[in-house]
């Protein structure tokens, strides 16, 4: 595959992954809209506990999976279409009426989220060279806010004047689109990347990731911290625009010009400021674009 087949299979699943995630980023909105109280409003962000803790069965996904087709490959090929079949249930959950439920669909909706990103992130480095690395990472985050700017103010358009249910069928349709360049990917274990033919990763080599220089705080500070910012406004500013009147659409909308659009924007810079800048350079001027 030539690099940009490579850059663009990454882009189509990055985008589907993030747009998969819209009935989370949605359901504050909507549930607020339908009389919920805030307290109900507020324990759907723990929701999003579900994705960080991909972390705990990430090992098992580099582990575990069919080879002949394609390790991560088999992995999506199983998380797409699941992901699909349960927004399919979700759309029937009636969203005020059996909150309980709804929780519980959409805890497992992010944790099927997870492992597809877990997939994805794999492949990624089967598939990208070193050297490219840095667009790469341009990809998952600029085409990680498209979907997700796509999928919210879509959704929420769609609920105001639909509703909720045949809103998430025709997400759960769209979910399924990156499933078309699956055939596409010619995963293999050889790579450029010294990692790549290494021993698949035990106990050991998973403690001694927080023992690396640097590794404790970027994870334990900067990057808690990072996601505080983006999660919290997501949370908040919605039902808060609800109770003053603001329609889904017009909320929706707001998600487009003032977090989507920029951040798929903007986001491709830091790939390509890593070699002349440093990680500090790096840090410094997202924070500015954020």
């Amino acid at each position: 595959m030539t690099r940009r087949t490579r850059l663009l299979i990454l882009t189509v699943l990055y985008a589907g992954q993030y747009l998969a995630m819209s009935p989370l980023a949605a359901l504050p909105a909507v549930l607020r809209a339908e009389g919920a109280p805030l307290r109900q409003v507020g324990t759907v962000s723990l929701v999003n506990l579900m994705v960080i803790a991909k972390v705990l069965w990430a090992p098992l996904v580099d582990r575990y999976g069919r080879r002949p087709r394609g390790h991560y490959r088999t992995w999506l090929a199983v998380t797409q279409p699941s992901i699909a079949a349960l927004l399919l249930a979700l759309a029937a959950v009636d969203v005020t009426g059996d909150f309980a439920l709804l929780m519980a669909m959409a805890c497992l909706l992010g944790a099927l989220i997870g492992t597809q990103d877990i997939a994805t992130d794999g492949l990624a480095v089967r598939l990208i060279d070193p050297d490219d690395r840095g667009r790469a990472n341009a990809v998952q985050v600029g085409a990680g806010f498209a979907g997700a700017a796509v999928g919210g103010a879509g959704l929420l358009a769609l609920v105001e004047h639909a509703g909720w249910s045949w809103s998430v069928v025709a997400l759960a349709g769209v979910c399924l689109l990156p499933m078309a360049v699956l055939h596409r990917i010619a995963e293999t274990v050889e790579s450029s990347s010294p990692w790549a033919s290494a021993a698949r990763p035990g106990r050991r080599a998973v403690r001694s990731l927080v023992r690396q220089p640097g590794v404790a705080v970027w994870a334990g500070v900067l990057v808690p911290l990072v996601w505080m910012g983006i999660m919290l406004p997501q949370a908040l500013i919605p039902p808060l625009l609800v109770d003053r009147g603001w329609p889904l659409g017009r909320i929706g909308l707001l998600t487009v010009l003032l977090g989507g659009a920029p951040g798929s924007r903007a986001r491709p810079s830091p790939g390509d400021w890593s070699p002349g800048w440093g990680a500090a350079g790096c840090c410094s001027r997202a924070a500015l674009c954020n």
